[in-house]
């Protein structure tokens, strides 16, 4: 019984952290909504204007917490199912 609480407590933690993941994608994207530049877009379009645009319009920062954040998503949500499997053993077996 203790190790379903254990496995129950790891599950409300990592969908804490998938909740904060989700909350940083939001930020990103809003941000990137506003700022963002593509310098191939502009380059296609208006080549003259292209190095006019401060550094800041590539949105490194943003690209950056997205790639981290999908990447920690999709190890959180392999951890859980691995999880939910091994809670659904543990409960079977008090059942027996």
């Amino acid at each position: 019984m203790k190790s379903i609480e254990r496995i129950s407590n790891i599950m409300i933690l990592l969908l804490l952290v998938l909740g904060f993941c989700l909350l940083l994608d939001w930020a990103a994207n809003h941000d990137i909504l506003n700022d963002y530049a593509s310098k191939s877009v502009i380059n296609r379009f208006a080549s003259d204007k292209a190095g006019a645009f401060p550094e800041w319009t590539n949105t490194t920062g943003e690209w950056m917490i997205i790639h981290f954040s999908y990447l920690t998503q999709l190890a959180l949500a392999i951890t859980m199912f691995v999880l939910l499997v091994k809670l659904k053993g543990k409960l079977r077996e008090l059942k027996q």
